[in-house]
């Protein structure tokens, strides 16, 4: 006798299989170490030359340059806790530092940019020239003239970190507990909540945000709209993220010395994060 398939449990396999192929993706991220021997690595930049700059905090007091596959060599030296980095439109490398802003030029020499500032983390500057910058004490949002002078640009905020604008114009900040958008002028409102500690962000070519969220040893991923997704997990105490021109994506480790790059970034899907 042929045995036979009842119809039912063929019907449930083609619905189960055209479930699989609607279920959402999990393919994982992949870490490989891109540099080592960097002091407590914070924030990362490539410039226009496309020379790799990280500040190194603490005992280093540095920003080291490193070539394209993780080199490390000194660019500038006696910095006093540097932290975020951007290079402006004019090639000048501003570095925030613990009280101050200091600009180094290409070849690394140091000078004063804006001083009497105080717990300083990310910096940027934006599409239509004006220089931001986070500062932890008290938690607000400084804007610095094209010479240093220091105005408030946005107040109130509850312990940001890192600071980017996307390409569509918005200022996105991270803080203690979510992430705000910033308007032009300095408006908040609420981009995502129910976060714990997020800090790097940045955006990818294609759109997507990407946020360290190193409490817990993860990268968010995010759209233009706020949807939440998981786009790397089980790594350690990541700090700062950016995106190279030639699209690898580089993440510092505060607590372990070293950058990682990540590899076959594909995002995992759902809306309810890395748990």
């Amino acid at each position: 006798m042929t045995n036979r398939t009842p119809l039912r449990l063929v019907a449930l396999a083609v619905v189960v299989s055209i479930a699989a192929l609607a279920a959402p993706t999990h393919a994982q991220v992949s870490r490989v170490e891109f540099a080592t021997g960097v002091e407590a690595p914070s924030g990362i930049t490539q410039l226009a030359d496309g020379r790799i700059l990280v500040t190194e905090q603490i005992v280093a007091g540095r920003v080291s340059v490193l070539s394209s596959t993780g080199e490390r060599s000194d660019f500038a030296t006696g910095l006093s806790f540097p932290i975020g980095i951007t290079q402006l439109a004019d090639g000048r490398i501003l570095v925030a530092e613990e009280f101050r802003v200091s600009v180094l030029s290409s070849t690394g020499e140091r000078s004063d940019f804006a001083t009497g500032l105080d717990g300083l983390h990310g910096i940027t500057q934006l599409a239509d020239g004006r220089i931001l910058v986070v500062e932890g004490n008290p938690d607000r949002v400084s804007l610095l003239s094209s010479t240093g002078v220091r105005s408030d640009f946005a107040t109130g905020l509850d312990y940001p970190k890192d600071i980017t604008q996307l390409a569509d114009g918005r200022i996105l900040v991270t803080e203690n507990t979510r992430i705000s958008v910033l308007s032009s002028t300095g408006e908040r409102s609420d981009f995502a909540t129910g976060l714990v500690a997020p800090t790097g962000i940045t955006q990818l070519a294609d759109g997507r945000i990407l946020v360290v969220y190193g409490q817990v040893d993860q990268v968010l991923a995010f759209s233009v709209t706020g949807e939440q997704s998981c786009f790397a997990t089980g790594q350690d105490h990541w700090g700062a993220i950016t995106q190279l021109a030639d699209g690898r994506i580089l993440v510092t480790h505060l607590a372990y010395d070293k950058i990682s790059l990540l590899e076959s970034a594909v995002p995992q899907g759902g809306t309810s994060g890395c748990q």
